[in-house]
């Protein structure tokens, strides 16, 4: 198969410089021809004009969450909450027309969600790179700015709430489920070698509570940290957190 292959190859490689050899050696009439196709599609590289303000506005409610893996309503509601913070710039100091919070916001969404590269991404929502950089750093620190309003340890009423629902489905004393992944990243400069996982590749631990409804209590990336509540409730986790006995 391999050899296969690499014969194709071998033929598709002389067909191209074989067939550049003829153009660039003929006469001058083709040279202009090859020169408009190029002029044509350096025009069709250019990038997309309307994704944001024409594409997505037609998604269906399924197509939208499917993108961008929550509702609109969901979205607009995180457009609010990161306005309040104030992290994002509200003009452009270079004089320019500012890019509308909203499209700040998908196109982060849109970037953490599906796995395509910064530079796709600058071209689908009309930005440049270092614009698109901004955007994501900007809207990143927002959301972490957020942290403390959504991702809170339940305490009084709520935790009794947890721990009731947890026990009418056959898990009695259970407040949380806990478990733990990996986010691969790029070899750190510093100790690169402490990030290697027993994967073999470099990531950050990141360990994870959630309650009966799905929803994040607890998120910790680095080295567990002391969380406290009652002694006679428990976290319920998989074989990554054996008991003692």
């Amino acid at each position: 198969m391999a050899a296969l292959l690499f014969v194709t190859l071998e033929e598709v490689l002389d067909n191209f410089y074989e067939d550049t050899y003829m153009l660039l050696n003929n006469d001058d009439r083709d040279i202009d021809i090859f020169a408009a196709v190029s002029a044509f599609m350096r025009r069709n590289l250019e990038r997309n004009q309307d994704f944001y303000e024409a594409i997505i506005p037609l998604y269906s409610l399924d197509e939208f969450r499917c993108h961008f893996r929550m509702s609109r309503g969901t979205v607009e509601l995180l457009c609010r909450e990161i306005a309040g913070t104030r992290l994002i710039p509200p003009g452009n100091r270079f004089g320019r027309a500012a890019i509308p919070l909203e499209k700040q916001v998908l196109t982060f969404i849109w970037f953490i969600s599906n796995k395509e590269v910064m530079r796709s991404v600058s071209d689908r929502f009309n930005v440049t790179l270092s614009s698109l950089e901004r955007i994501l750093f900007r809207v990143s620190r927002a959301c972490v700015d957020l942290k403390q309003q959504y991702i809170k340890w339940p305490s009084g009423n709520e935790m009794h709430t947890i721990m009731n629902n947890f026990t009418n489905r056959g898990f009695p004393r259970i407040i949380g489920v806990i478990d733990g992944t990996h986010i691969r990243i790029r070899a750190p400069t510093k100790d690169p070698v402490a990030y290697i996982n027993r994967k073999k590749f470099h990531s950050l631990n990141t360990q994870v509570v959630c309650d009966d409804n799905m929803i994040f209590r607890d998120v910790l990336v680095g080295w567990p940290a002391a969380t406290k509540f009652p002694g006679d409730t428990h976290l319920i986790g998989d074989g990554g957190y054996p008991l003692k006995w």
